[in-house]
């Protein structure tokens, strides 16, 4: 038996605010929440998987919060790049680094005012098709989202 594995033509994540940690994140991205005063990043390009690596059989799975209190609405990007390295989703300059090559709205209703640290959301992408399929889902309500993307075959 010959057991064939599959490799990612290319990096594949999301964009993500984190709190902001000097040791791996540049200064030109932090900011100040205004909920809760602390430090953050911006523009983090989350991976799911590197270009190269083998795909596994499986989703892969992060989970997030809601940027604001307020927020009702998650919009969660879907990118690629080819390039190697990549840590922002968007360079000093404003220039987009990555390839949006799909995206996920969720709704993330909070009837109940929860704190934001406690309507997470989750975000699974399954890579071992022939398409990638993504998906997101509310801890709260247990709503589901979908969206398939291609895989693309040419770069930028």
């Amino acid at each position: 038996n010959i057991i064939q594995s599959r490799v990612a033509d290319a990096t594949y994540g999301t964009g993500v605010n984190a709190l902001f940690n000097p040791e791996i994140h540049d200064e030109d991205y932090a900011f100040e929440d205004e909920e809760d005063h602390e430090a953050y990043c911006s523009c983090i390009f989350k991976v799911f998987v590197l270009k190269g690596e083998a795909i596994k059989d499986e989703e892969y799975k992060a989970t997030f919060i809601p940027g604001c209190q307020e927020d009702i609405k998650a919009h969660i990007p879907i990118y690629c790049t080819a390039d190697d390295g990549v840590q922002y989703v968007i360079d000093k300059e404003g220039k987009r680094t990555v390839r949006e090559i799909g995206q996920l709205i969720l709704d993330i209703p909070n009837p109940h005012n929860l704190p934001r640290k406690e309507r997470g959301y989750d975000v699974f992408m399954d890579f071992s098709g022939t398409e990638i399929q993504a998906r997101a889902q509310y801890s709260i309500t247990g709503e589901e989202v979908k969206t398939v993307c291609d895989f693309l075959s040419k770069q930028d």
